[in-house]
């Protein structure tokens, strides 16, 4: 929302709620430097597994569901 300043033609940004006004910083909040640098771990010790192991975990699941689906098949053709 902007009104027009009849003193020099300027466009001057009001805002519906005058208690925040005057709130209002004069840089942006994401020019300041970071207080305090965090650094966080990548990967964690023992939670790797090769890729042996995850292949194999991959097809067991996988098995797993076209057996069930397979067994339901066959029970509705039975009945």
């Amino acid at each position: 929302m902007f009104q027009f300043n009849n003193n020099n033609n300027t466009r001057t940004p009001t805002t519906p709620f005058p208690l925040y006004a005057n709130q209002r910083r004069s840089s942006p909040s994401y020019n300041k430097p970071p207080s305090k640098v965090v650094s966080i771990p990548v990967h964690f010790v023992g939670s790797e597994r090769n890729r042996a192991n995850s292949a194999t975990k991959i097809q067991k699941f996988t098995r797993g569901f076209l057996v069930r689906k397979s067994l339901k098949k066959m029970l509705k053709m039975k009945v």
